[in-house]
Formats: C-alpha cells, sequence, structure tokens
C-alpha cells in the first residue's frame, strides 16, 4: 500500500516490519558441486564448500578420483555433506586445526560432526534415477547417486584433531615403513603437512585425562648407527644407552604406568632382522599375524592407555539412535529373506537384499566391522620398518 493511498475503513498505523525486495529473477535449489583436490597419489582434499542459501547440499562424486585417503578441513564444511561413490576402500578425515577439539557421531543413517553439520554417504555401486530431488529444471549431478549406505563401519571416517594432546597420533615412515606416535602439535603438523613421507594412520592410543601421578613421560630413543626406534620411560635410559640408543629430549606423549580405572596395556614389539618396532595393545587381533614368527620379539609393556574411539563421541541419545537404526535394519533384512524364499524371482525383493550386502566393507548389518588383514591400514601393523633422519629442535 502506497504512503498517501487511503481506503475506506483502513488508516495507517506503523511500519510493521522490514524486509529486502523480491527478486524476481528464479534461483534454482541445487546441490553445490565440490572440488576434489590432489595431495598425493592417493590422498584428496575436498575443497570449494558452498554456504549461500541456493544450495541444498555440498555434493561430490568420488568416482571420479582414483584417491582414497579423503581429507576435509574441519573450518571449510558447511551444512549437508552428500559424499557419493564412497567404498570399503576409503576413508575420511576431518582435520581440525583450532584449538578446540571436534567429534564425529552417529545419527541413524548419517554421522554429525563438531554438532553442526550432517555428512550423509552413498555408496560406489550404479546410480538409480532420481537418488535426490532438485526444483531445478537443470539436470544436475547430485540428482544420481548410489544406494544410500545406512551403516558406516566407524574405521573409514576419523577426526585429527593436532592440539588435543591427549590423543597420541600414528604416522608411518613412507620411505623405509617406521611408525611414530607422538601427542606433540608441533610434531603432529610437520608429520600431517607432508604427505609424501608421512602417512598418517589415526589416533593409536588415548591416555587418562588426569593430572594424578599415574602420569609418565614416553620418550622416543634413536640408535645413532642404523636409527632403530625404541619408545620407553626415562628408566630405559641407562640400559638403552649402552645399545646405542639416544634419548630424545622431550617426551613424545604422556602416558599411564598403571591399569588404573580399565586402562589397558600396551606392548612393544621389536624385529631381530630388520630393526624395527610397533606399539600395540596386549589383546590386539593384529597380533595373530605374527605370534608364530620367531622374528619378533615381545619387549613386555612400556604403559597403560585407552583405546581410541577414532573421534566418536559417545552419548546415550545417539547410542541408542544408531542401535534402533541398525535393530530396524536386521529385522528387514530378515523379512526380506523370509519373502525372497517365498518369491526369489521378485526383483525389489533382489535389489533390497543386494543393497544390504552392497553396505560399506560388504558386511551384513550384524556383522559390521572388516576381518584385519595383514595389508589393513590399522595403526600397529607394519610391514617394513627405520627412522628418518629428524631435526629435534623441532619440538
Amino acid at each position: 500500500m502506497e504512503k498517501t493511498s487511503a481506503r475506506e475503513g483502513y488508516k495507517r498505523d506503523r511500519i510493521a516490519w522490514y524486509s529486502k525486495n523480491f527478486n524476481p529473477i528464479y534461483q534454482p535449489l541445487g546441490s553445490g558441486l565440490l572440488d576434489g583436490n590432489l595431495v598425493t597419489d592417493d590422498r584428496l582434499l575436498l575443497t570449494g564448500f558452498q554456504k549461500d542459501d541456493s544450495n541444498l547440499t555440498n555434493y561430490i562424486d568420488l568416482r571420479n578420483y582414483e584417491q582414497t585417503h579423503i581429507e576435509i578441513n574441519a573450518k571449510d564444511i558447511s551444512g549437508i555433506l552428500d559424499i557419493d561413490g564412497f567404498s570399503n576402500k576409503h576413508n575420511l578425515t576431518f582435520v581440525n586445526n583450532g584449538k578446540e577439539e571436534i567429534s564425529i557421531l552417529y545419527a541413524g543413517d548419517s554421522i554429525i560432526v563438531d554438532d553442526k553439520y550432517t555428512v550423509r554417504f552413498w555408496g560406489s555401486g550404479n546410480k538409480p534415477a532420481n537418488a535426490s530431488i532438485s526444483i531445478s529444471q537443470d539436470s544436475l549431478p547430485s540428482t544420481r547417486k548410489g544406494s544410500p549406505i545406512n551403516y558406516l563401519s566407524p574405521t573409514s571416517v576419523n577426526v585429527l584433531n593436532i592440539y588435543n594432546q591427549n590423543e597420541i597420533k600414528s604416522f608411518t615412515n613412507q620411505k623405509n615403513g617406521n611408525i611414530l606416535y607422538t601427542s606433540n602439535p608441533k610434531e603432529v603438523k610437520h608429520y600431517y603437512s607432508d604427505p609424501i613421507n608421512y602417512q598418517y594412520n589415526g589416533v593409536a592410543f588415548e591416555r587418562l585425562q588426569t593430572t594424578d601421578r599415574n602420569q609418565i613421560e614416553i620418550f622416543k630413543y634413536v640408535n645413532k648407527s642404523d636409527r632403530m626406534i625404541r619408545y620407553g620411560t626415562s628408566k630405559e635410559h641407562k640400559n638403552l644407552s649402552k645399545l646405542g640408543f639416544i634419548k630424545n629430549d622431550n617426551a613424545a606423549f604422556l602416558a599411564s604406568h598403571s591399569n588404573d580405572k580399565g586402562l589397558q596395556p600396551v606392548l612393544q614389539y621389536t624385529h631381530n632382522e630388520n630393526d624395527h618396532s610397533f606399539l600395540t595393545f596386549e589383546k590386539d587381533s593384529k597380533l595373530l599375524s605374527i605370534h608364530h614368527q620367531p622374528e619378533w620379539n615381545n619387549d613386555g609393556i612400556v604403559f597403560y592407555a585407552m583405546p581410541s574411539n577414532s573421534g566418536f563421541k559417545s552419548t546415550t541419545n545417539y547410542n541408542s539412535l544408531a542401535v534402533n537404526q541398525v535393530k530396524q535394519m536386521n529385522d528387514l533384512t530378515v523379512l526380506n529373506q523370509a519373502k525372497d524364499s517365498t518369491n526369489p524371482s521378485d526383483p525389489l525383493i533382489n535389489d533390497d537384499l543386494v543393497h544390504n550386502e552392497s553396505q560399506l566393507g560388504g558386511n551384513s548389518d550384524t556383522h559390521p566391522l572388516p576381518t584385519l588383514l595383514p595389508n589393513s591400514r590399522d595403526l600397529g601393523y607394519s610391514p617394513n620398518f627405520n627412522e628418518p633422519e629428524w631435526d629435534y629442535s623441532i619440538i
């Protein structure tokens, strides 16, 4: 209504609200397409997140890339992220360079990052038509996706909180296979920013968050002749120095010297021939592969720690949601199998069963976690191990 206009029975009172002028140009809603920037031959950084209102989601199809180690800077992510073409060969890492720790948690058929952002995963199989909705009249790549992944193995997604010193991170030297452990943010940044020489394996252990006397410093010892590595407390300094080992001036990380509060023992294994070693939990299934190999020696317990949760937050609400989701999926699988026994030629039933088997890792819903294999990217496994020259002044 114009200011000067008048209508019978009405009078101008006051301003009700303010708003922008309507934009008559049609703005179709769709999904912003992300870019995949090559970091190494096997590492891909996702960039190009769109934060304007015209994008329903951010989308990328991993079928277009050969890299299987995917990373996202936590500060870049926004809104809803759809990752298409995700398979059991892929591993996704959220890199957090901020001082505040972030976590991820399950929310049914997706994960939530930092309590704010939703990430949904779609399989690497054939794309059915109209997998998502857009009001755009154009044919957008995001309108066709693979089958949705309803259960994601926790080993496929992790968070790198660089400044979280309660986490002991693991890196593999690409040149010689040596496994390195550290919680020092400067070392973590150095290793992670040099992917040509170091591969990030994830969080190997977590220390108990306490300041009591149970905490001990764990040092890295390097043999000055063959660059062999050992980890131990300052008490081992005297014996190891006789064998040619030099103790780093600064502790690699803190741990506990007893099994209080349910902590698990961490063992150190050394190789007789190739001068390598690695740390692992006492009951780790990886040890099954070397129990009958006499060249590997068990040097005993070095410290006590907690297994890593890979950055996943454990809450009652989301745990219940995840359990209910898996239960519903199991019930649906049983129902489909019952129908399939009466009508095995039904294409819808067969598609459902194939879909259940094609979830990440090809595992059934009742056995979602993959079996550990010798070529697994699991933290403690070390097929060939030698530590490079290191400038200790970085610490």
